[in-house]
């Protein structure tokens, strides 16, 4: 698996130690992870990720998309999909609190999907389709809507409902395969 991480430019780096790329083939499964005196974000791009709390009454979450991680003061177990694409961002102890619209406090041994955190941002990026659509050379947004959904049976937004439905099934995501039709 290669590593690629830079530290940002200013004014970044006062808030982010590094942002890096984790790309290719795990050469261990499952990782134990000590404790973490920072933050993190992760942006799957990958198949999906389990993580185990040591704790055991707090259950197994599996991610799909991103995830923000708090400060950990216990381990816990990550389980890398079978080919990795993730990109991190590594926040200094307090470099976290610019970013989230919560206290840092409560992300606090705890992992938080991304659209939990960024719900905002997410909704931005669903109504941003026109953005998309123009960027990739169509006219409109209802252009790019319907061939998308010629090519996939769904529209962008329903696409993405089903990809997160579906998250720990054999060889998901679906890019090289059929997608459940229901």
């Amino acid at each position: 698996m290669e590593y690629v991480g830079r530290v940002p430019a200013p004014p970044l780096d006062r808030f982010i130690d590094d942002i890096y790329c984790l790309t290719g083939v795990p050469r261990h499964r499952r990782m134990n992870v000590p404790p973490m005196p920072s933050a993190h974000l992760f942006v799957n791009l990958g198949g999906p990720a389990r993580l185990w709390d040591s704790d055991p009454s707090v259950p197994s979450e599996v991610f799909t998309d991103g995830w923000f991680m708090g400060v950990w003061t216990r381990r816990f177990l990550f389980e890398y999909p079978t080919r990795v694409r993730l990109v991190g961002v590594h926040f200094k102890p307090w470099g976290i609190s610019p970013f989230v619209d919560m206290p840092a406090t409560e992300l606090r041994d705890r992992w938080v999907p991304v659209d939990a955190v960024w719900q905002r941002s997410l909704d931005r990026i669903r109504n941003d389709w026109s953005e998309l659509a123009h960027t990739a050379g169509y006219f409109d947004q209802a252009h790019f809507s319907r061939e998308f959904k010629d090519f996939t049976g769904h529209t962008p937004t329903e696409y993405l409902t089903l990809r997160r439905r579906f998250p720990a099934e054999q060889g998901f995501p679906p890019d090289s395969g059929p997608m459940p039709a229901d």
